[in-house]
């Protein structure tokens, strides 16, 4: 078949690649998901170690669920590498809501009892702890609706039949912060909310949370991600008292948490060394792994169907260089190059072989074609019935895929438990 002038553009982009390609089509993304862990599990029966295989996608977003619940079947423990979304964690909600009530001269009881409800523990815990929600959210029904200051809710906590001791406990601690503190008092409080956080309510999440841990694993990134956080933002805190750039106030330290929290960083962190890696493509460059797995290698997902007020057959006519339109140049846009870059990453991560797959039916029931990246690589492509007995109980591997494999009666090293 000649070669489309696409195909051309994306192979510019895409490296010859040494290792067997496989493509694997499936009918829809959830078949997709379960033909990819089935490959890694038959690679774990054939000895290969769980750091050895890399499962990707373009956009996580829509194959994450699908991805975890695949690896649940097989009992693997999956490590989803996403960008942390730091101000929508427990821990980060606790730390910057403490500022703001430390900061603020009279505040709702709604605000004050926050850091409770995201997992605040006293210094000296005697009572159980973390808080029971169910009487807070009884006592905010009959607190007054006004703001006023911590005193003021001492005053009135001790004197209603709607407070605790407990409640009280917590106020009596936030009295105690200092209003103007210095860099090492922010990290001395903030650090010891973390830390007690890590010790009462991490054991609490993981007994909640299900087979994968996935909530465990997020909630310990989270900690693990402030308490760099808190360290960086009295560092930058300090230095700007001492250049008399700010004025000492939970104010200020509020804002830099603020400032840090949304920045969001290159590389993903990572809390499992035994589990099977499943990252978005964007972070396939510089892995060197021996088995790759990508999911979603089609038509409008990967590459994605970018937004463009010019006609898709005038962006094809363009491409083609048709006469009256080999003047114009085609826009980045139309051809997805970021797309294309974290493709080549991920075929070129790895050593020893490389599993392709896609669906072929859209979210909108309508067919879906394959991929015009895979015109790029050199694929052997699997037909839609030898695919299907990679589901199967007893498991088939479709000779395309058994080329690369190793043998079934060898290992590639030890399978750890």
């Amino acid at each position: 078949m000649t070669e489309s002038v696409l195909s051309r553009s994306i192979a510019g982009f895409c490296p010859e690649s040494e290792v067997p390609i496989v493509e694997v089509p499936a009918s829809t993304p959830a078949m997709e998901a379960r033909i990819a862990l089935s490959m890694v599990a038959e690679l774990r029966e054939r000895g290969v170690p769980i750091r050895d295989i890399l499962v990707v996608s373009r956009d996580l977003d829509g194959y994450e669920d699908l991805l975890v619940r695949a690896a649940i079947r097989h009992d693997i423990a999956p490590t989803i590498w996403t960008q942390l979304r730091l101000v929508e964690t427990l821990p980060y909600r606790m730390c910057k809501t403490l500022c703001d009530i430390f900061a603020a001269d009279q505040v709702t009881f709604e605000t004050v009892v926050m850091p409770l409800a995201f997992g605040w523990v006293p210094p000296e815990p005697l009572d159980e702890w973390p808080l029971d929600m169910s009487p807070v959210r009884e006592m905010s029904h009959q607190a007054p609706t006004d703001a006023v200051s911590i005193e003021g809710w001492q005053t009135r906590v001790s004197e209603q039949s709607w407070g605790n001791d407990q409640l009280l406990s917590y106020l009596e601690w936030v009295m105690a912060c200092p209003e103007r503190p210095s860099p090492e008092q922010s990290t001395d409080i903030l650090g010891g909310v973390l830390q007690r956080y890590r010790e009462y309510v991490l054991p609490i999440r993981k007994e909640r949370d299900g087979p994968a841990l996935l909530e465990t694993e997020r909630a310990v990134r989270a900690v693990t991600r402030m308490d760099d956080l808190i360290e960086r933002v009295a560092r930058t805190y300090g230095q700007r008292l001492e250049l008399d750039w700010s004025e000492q106030s939970w104010d200020r330290i509020a804002g830099l948490c603020e400032s840090y929290a949304t920045q969001r960083p290159g590389r993903r962190e990572h809390a499992n060394a035994r589990a099977l890696d499943i990252i978005e493509a964007n972070d396939a460059w510089g892995r060197e792994v021996p088995y790759v797995i990508a999911v979603g290698l089609s038509a409008g997902v990967w590459p994605q169907q970018q937004e463009s007020l010019v006609p898709v057959s005038l962006q094809d006519s363009v491409r083609r260089g048709e006469e009256g339109l080999d003047q114009v140049a085609p826009r980045l846009g139309w051809s997805g190059i970021k797309d294309y870059d974290q493709f080549a990453d991920t075929v070129a991560a790895a050593t020893k072989g490389v599993v392709l797959t896609r669906h072929t039916t859209g979210s909108d029931g309508g067919d879906r074609r394959r991929s015009p990246l895979l015109e790029s690589v050199p694929v052997e492509r699997v037909s839609r019935s030898s695919a299907v007995g990679l589901l199967e109980v007893e498991r088939r591997i479709p000779e395309e895929l058994e080329s690369f494999l190793p043998n079934a009666d060898s290992s590639e090293g030890e399978v750890e438990g």
